[in-house]
């Protein structure tokens, strides 16, 4: 916590076998209104971990070789939320 913020910040993980970085906090996370969820995230997807961020609809339909990086920005209320990537 730092002041009203429950603060994520240098969080390391897998998703599947994927390594991520993540930086983020939950505003306001005491008060009684509403809070906001900034975070940025940096991973390095897989071809299986790829074909779960896509969906069944689409995971049949392509492959990908070698290394990627793949950047998500989010920030907004539950109710409003906005997320932007850049996979490179």
């Amino acid at each position: 916590m730092r002041g009203k913020d429950f603060i994520l910040s240098g969080m390391e993980g897998r998703f599947g076998n994927s390594p991520f970085t993540l930086e983020g906090k939950i505003t306001d996370y005491p008060l009684n209104k509403p809070s906001t969820y900034p975070f940025t995230m940096t991973m390095n997807p897989g071809q299986a971990e790829a074909a779960w961020l896509f969906g069944p609809r689409w995971a049949g339909k392509f492959t990908f070789h070698g290394h990627s990086t793949l950047s998500l920005a989010g920030n907004g209320y539950t109710t409003d939320y906005n997320l932007n990537g850049k996979w490179t």
